[in-house]
């Protein structure tokens, strides 16, 4: 499942202000059929999210959301700094990277990418 900035941070957000709680209320749904996470848990998850690698590196091409095809020139996840196909002039961003779908090696120079042609 891939989330954008947005998603993320509310999904972070949302578990450490659940953790702040001394315990979950026993009138949550969520809970009738299994146990909330410790607080350790939480703690571990929060940090899987925060650092998720999904494997894109330099030289990859990936899809924004908005399926505006992008050239990775730099990955440190969570982030990675990518180029916009058709921007004038080239637009390089940095965007975090579980925003992105991956479609595989550039196979190209970025020069010759932003030149023209997949």
């Amino acid at each position: 499942m891939k989330f954008d900035e947005r998603e993320l941070a509310t999904i972070l957000a949302a578990l450490r202000l659940f953790q702040s709680r001394k315990k979950a209320p026993k009138s949550m749904e969520h809970f009738q059929d299994c146990t909330p996470l410790t607080a350790s848990e939480i703690d571990a998850l929060c940090e899987r999210l925060s650092i998720a690698d999904f494997g894109l590196r330099a030289g990859d091409l990936a899809l924004m959301p908005d399926d505006r095809e992008v050239y990775v020139v730099a990955a440190y996840p969570p982030y990675v700094d990518v180029y916009i196909r058709g921007a004038k002039p080239p637009l390089k961003i940095r965007y975090l990277e579980v925003g992105l779908r991956k479609q595989g090696r550039a196979g190209k120079t970025l020069e010759a990418w932003l030149a023209g042609g997949s």
